[in-house]
C-alpha cells in the first residue's frame, strides 16, 4: 500500500511537470503560403509570444533563459520539416518583386551583450511538392543574411545587397591600430545557386541604416557591382 501511494504521488508530480513544461510555450504562430497546402508555424516561449519578442530583439540580454523556438512546416497537414531555433526567432513570408512564389524568411537573434559583430541572421527557405530546401550559394553553403553593428542587407529587384565591415588584417600595422575594409556585395540567383560579386573600399563603416530615411546612402547602387544579367533566373 505504501509503495502504491508513493507511485501515485510520483505520477502526479510527473503530470504536473509535464503540464508546466507544456505551458512554457505560447500558441504557435502560423502562416499559410501561396503555394497550395503549405503552412509554416513558429512556437516560442510564452514570454516571447506575439509582440513581446520585440522587447528583447537585438538587446543582447542574457540574464533570462528562454526555451528554444520550434519551427514546423506542413504540407497537406503533414509535418515535412521541423527544427529548434534560437529563442529569439521570427518568421516572415515574402514574395520577391515580379514573382508569385512565396519564400520563408527565418531570422534568429544571435546578439551578444557586448561586441558589434553579432546580431540577427536570416536564412531563406523555399518549398515545393518535393519538400523543403534552404537557399544555397554556388559553393553549397547555406545562404545567410546578417544584420549587426558591422553588417546589413537589403532585398532588391533581382536578389540582395549586403554591406559588411571588418578588420583588414593584411593592411593592419598593429593590433592596437587596426585598419578596416568595407565590402559591398550583390547576390543573385542562378540555376546552380546564389552567385555573388563584391567590391571593397578601405575605411570604417558602422551600421546606422534607416530604411525609412530617403536620404540614407547605405545601399547606394553606385557602391555595388552589377550582376551578370544573362545568368539571372526567376526565383
Amino acid at each position: 500500500m505504501l509503495n502504491y501511494r508513493y507511485s501515485s504521488i510520483s505520477l502526479i508530480i510527473f503530470m504536473l511537470m509535464a503540464n508546466t513544461h507544456a505551458a512554457t510555450f505560447g500558441k504557435p504562430e502560423c502562416m499559410e503560403l501561396s503555394q497550395a497546402n503549405f503552412k509554416v508555424c513558429l512556437q516560442k516561449d510564452s514570454r516571447l509570444s506575439g509582440d513581446k519578442i520585440n522587447n528583447y530583439w537585438r538587446s543582447g540580454q542574457e540574464d533570462i533563459e528562454f526555451r528554444p523556438s520550434r519551427l514546423r512546416i506542413y504540407f497537406n497537414a503533414k509535418q515535412v520539416y521541423k527544427a529548434d531555433l534560437m529563442p529569439l526567432s521570427k518568421i516572415a513570408l515574402d514574395t520577391f518583386p515580379n514573382r508569385s512564389k512565396q519564400y520563408i524568411y527565418i531570422s534568429e537573434d544571435y546578439t551578444a551583450s557586448a561586441g558589434s559583430y553579432s546580431g540577427p541572421a536570416t536564412t531563406i527557405i523555399s518549398v515545393n511538392s518535393l519538400g523543403v530546401s534552404f537557399e544555397m550559394d554556388t559553393s553549397g553553403n547555406e545562404f545567410l543574411l546578417a544584420s549587426t553593428g558591422k553588417s546589413e542587407w537589403k532585398e532588391v529587384q533581382n536578389g540582395f545587397l549586403t554591406v559588411r565591415c571588418h578588420s583588414d588584417y593584411q593592411d593592419t600595422i598593429s593590433i592596437d591600430e587596426p585598419r578596416f575594409v568595407t565590402e559591398y556585395t550583390r547576390y543573385w540567383p542562378t540555376r546552380t545557386g546564389w552567385i555573388s560579386r563584391m567590391t571593397s573600399k578601405q575605411g570604417y563603416w558602422e551600421n546606422n541604416y534607416d530604411p525609412n530615411d530617403p536620404n540614407d546612402s547605405t545601399f547606394n547602387t553606385e557602391n555595388f557591382p552589377a550582376p551578370d544579367e544573362a545568368s539571372i533566373i526567376a526565383f
